[in-house]
């Protein structure tokens, strides 16, 4: 499933789309080969660790987001995870 997932994020990240993957934090698709080989060939791969109980959920669920993110996007981003909402 991994290997699956990281064709699609390399095909949308040549097409310029934006793409977000959520992991629980104790996931270990981090030591996935075919994941390790979607972070050398993709730049500005970013690890955001979030709790989603500081959005209001019922239990704390730490949760780790990667993305590709555009500098465009900083300030947007920043501000959805302060703030729990686009501004």
């Amino acid at each position: 499933m991994t290997a699956r997932v990281m064709v699609l994020v390399v095909l949308a990240a040549a097409r310029g789309v934006w793409w977000l993957v959520e992991q629980p934090r104790t996931s270990l698709m981090e030591l996935h080969p075919t994941f390790q080989r979607m972070l050398a060939l993709l730049q500005n791969v970013r690890r955001i660790s979030v709790c989603l109980g500081d959005f209001g959920g019922p239990t704390k669920k730490p949760t780790i987001l990667y993305s590709r993110v555009l500098p465009c996007m900083f300030g947007v981003l920043f501000h959805f995870f302060c703030f729990g909402e686009f501004g």
